[in-house]
């Protein structure tokens, strides 16, 4: 009787629950920024939802996931790889998944191009080609999503050492199995939460993973898979082993059932990732002074000799950069970055500010710092807290300007 009170309370969580969303990959414990490299729904109300079924497209990369983004991050094999899940995708409250949500972790990759590739990301998502490099189910008494909660959100594992360069996916996957339909044989609703980042790796490696035991997604599970009539209520510990899905972990059975999150989570190193690739699709290029989620910002084209007075070339900088600060909250993931809470469009809205100054100074040529990189430096995963307030005085101030020049 008391089992069946569990899962009868169980069955009202959806409408309670936190879920989840990968939304925040860190490489040798360096932050790469909220949404940067992740294709993720913009959406922010549904964005920590579960995939609607097993055979969804969406299984891949989830919703949103089968188009590429501008970004792609570099890492080296061997690097480790810090995948921060929230229940908020912008942080706006503490949380990872609510407690509720038991079952397993799990990271895969998938081969989209090789070093030489210009559209790296022209395969879908979908299909054959998937390895995982990471398992956690049942082990040492916890559900992996448990380890992940312990870790503030954090799966972690390390990329393969042998891997070969190119383009690659990296797939979170969370499985949850709260919801459970009573009876002899219960029916397990399964939640699938999964996201995926676009990754670069250099080296020489030369493991392929079309060569491994990979998985073609979606496919690789079905209303047949045993977590479908595992009821996670009905004892703890298991009665039963869970019985791992999916290939088995690329490489050998070493990191099955491994979560390193309490290795990844404290590591922070001042050096990046270095690959042997000079000029990497989606990299920022070398121009950029400011990298604000899948956007690279440049500097503002310089000028000299300057009409005195008017000041047409000063004002006329001042409107661009204006309009690459609407460019910069018009095209930042709104899902991770809601409530202007991205500290990027708030450095480049300072700049456009100082510009304003620069001209009512009275400076003939331009701009001011030109070529100072404001990129904050790359740290350990967390929140993200500076509020965005676009200034409205001073962007008035250079319309006025503009427009009576």
């Amino acid at each position: 009787m008391k089992s069946f009170t569990i899962a009868a309370l169980a069955a009202l969580l959806p409408a309670i629950e936190a879920h989840t969303r990968f939304t925040t990959l860190a490489i040798n414990g360096q932050s790469q920024g909220d949404g940067t490299c992740i294709r993720m729904d913009p959406n922010p109300s549904t964005t920590t939802g579960f995939i609607s079924g097993l055979s969804s497209p969406d299984m891949a990369c989830g919703v949103g996931g089968a188009t590429a983004v501008n970004r792609t991050c570099s890492a080296s094999p061997g690097d480790s790889l810090s995948l921060l899940h929230r229940s908020w995708a912008d942080g706006a409250q503490p949380g990872s998944i609510d407690p509720s949500h038991k079952g397993t972790t799990a990271v895969y990759m998938k081969k989209m191009g090789g070093v030489d590739s210009t559209d790296p990301y022209g395969n879908e998502a979908t299909g054959d080609g998937w390895a995982k490099i990471m398992y956690d189910g049942f082990s040492d008494g916890s559900w992996g999503t448990e380890k992940m909660i312990s870790a503030n959100g954090i799966v972690g594992t390390n990329i393969p050492s042998d891997i070969a360069p190119g383009y690659y996916l990296v797939r979170s996957e969370i499985l949850a199995m709260q919801n459970v339909e009573d009876g002899e044989n219960p029916t397990i609703h399964p939640q699938f939460y999964v996201g995926c980042a676009q990754v670069f790796i250099g080296g020489s490696g030369s493991g392929e993973l079309t060569n491994a035991d990979t998985a073609t997604i979606p496919g690789y599970v079905d209303e047949s898979t045993p977590f479908n009539s595992y009821n996670i209520y009905k004892s703890f510990p298991p009665a039963q082993p869970f019985e791992e899905f999916g290939p088995k972990v690329y490489g050998s059975d070493d990191n099955a059932n491994v979560n390193v999150n309490a290795k990844v989570a404290a590591t922070s190193t001042d050096s990046t990732s270095t690959t042997t690739t000079p000029s990497i699709v989606g990299a920022c290029p070398p121009s950029t002074i400011l990298e604000v989620s899948n956007m690279c910002l440049t500097e503002i084209p310089s000028w000299s000799n300057d009409a005195p007075g008017y000041l047409t070339k000063c004002w006329a900088a001042s409107q661009t950069c204006w309009d690459t600060l609407d460019k910069c909250w018009d095209n930042v993931n709104p899902a991770v970055n809601a409530r202007d809470k991205n500290a990027g469009c708030n450095l480049w809205d300072a700049k456009c500010q100082g510009i304003v100054s620069w001209c009512e100074g009275g400076n003939l040529e331009g701009p001011p710092g030109s070529g100072e990189v404001l990129t904050p430096k790359k740290g350990s995963l967390g929140r993200r807290d500076v509020q965005g307030r676009r200034s409205l005085v001073a962007r008035a101030l250079t319309a006025k300007m503009v427009g009576g020049a």
